[in-house]
């Protein structure tokens, strides 16, 4: 018998999602806090408030499909650490949608979707079918590092300034 692994699944958008180890993820928040920050990056635009701190806000559907989708409330509050031993570092990620935990195996392991071959290649741990959908599991530390944004082509760039 496989062994399997826990994660959660996040719903980015209608047509994308995601999914995080269960030890990443914290909390789900239903109605949410946010400030816009100005000249930031469209993927990070606010901070949220949460726990008397403020936090990065990640819309990854941003960076998945290179458009601006309407805002969410909802929002994942994943945990992850820049090295071993260091502090944990928050960031609340936008879902669109319920998360759900889901026990996945090697048996169900697949390639990423094509939108994961870009600059979100380093980003995607591994990938399992859901549903006939694949789902990248995804590494949230390097999606809130600096290298994302060194990695970042000048075509992605000019598309998410519109």
């Amino acid at each position: 018998m496989a062994e399997t692994a826990s994660a959660w699944v996040l719903t980015l958008n209608n047509k994308h999602k995601i999914a995080l180890p269960q030890y990443q993820t914290h909390e789900y928040i239903t109605t949410s806090i946010q400030v816009k920050v100005p000249l930031a990056p469209p993927h990070f635009h606010s901070m949220l408030l949460w726990r008397d701190r403020m936090i990065p806000l990640l819309d990854l559907a941003i960076l998945v499909e290179q458009k601006i989708f309407t805002a969410a409330k909802e929002v994942v509050i994943a945990a992850y650490q820049t090295k071993p031993g260091t502090p944990l570092n928050f960031v609340g990620i936008i879902v669109r949608d319920l998360p759900f935990r889901i026990e996945v195996n090697d048996e169900s392991a697949c390639e990423p979707p094509e939108q994961y071959h870009g600059i979100l290649r380093n980003s995607v741990l591994s990938c399992f079918s859901y549903n006939d959908q694949s789902v990248p599991i995804v590494n949230i530390a390097y999606l809130c590092s600096e290298q994302l944004f060194k990695n970042s082509t000048d075509e992605t760039n000019v598309i998410l300034s519109v």
